[in-house]
């Protein structure tokens, strides 16, 4: 339904949602008013189908591998063997409980 060079300078990212992807996309829309980047949140494992299918540009993952302690690495080279890919590091991020001033009910965990 959009023109075929419209479509050309997309790009597509499936996988985990980050709000940094939100912020990505604004700032290409500025600096490059031509292209756009459309973003489907399915997951990591998702996404890193969704790469290994050719359905996609790039692929949010943030997988931990609890015998390594490293994150992705054990995944891509079980999901995508030896395809090649590069992962890069887009953001770092800390999550929590956010809690009342004071913490009320003693919220510990």
């Amino acid at each position: 339904m959009r023109p075929l060079e419209a479509v050309r300078q997309t790009t597509v990212i499936i996988g985990s949602h980050d709000m940094a992807l939100d912020i990505l996309a604004n700032h290409l829309r500025k600096r490059f008013p031509d292209a756009s980047l459309s973003s489907a949140n399915v997951g990591s494992l998702g996404g890193l189908s969704a790469i290994k299918k050719g359905e996609c540009h790039c692929a949010g993952t943030h997988l931990l591998d609890e015998e390594t302690g490293e994150y992705n690495i054990s995944y891509l080279k079980r999901l995508l063997g030896d395809r090649p890919a590069i992962l890069l590091n887009l953001v770092y991020r800390q999550q929590g409980l956010m809690v009342a001033k004071g913490n009320p009910l003693n919220i510990k965990a």
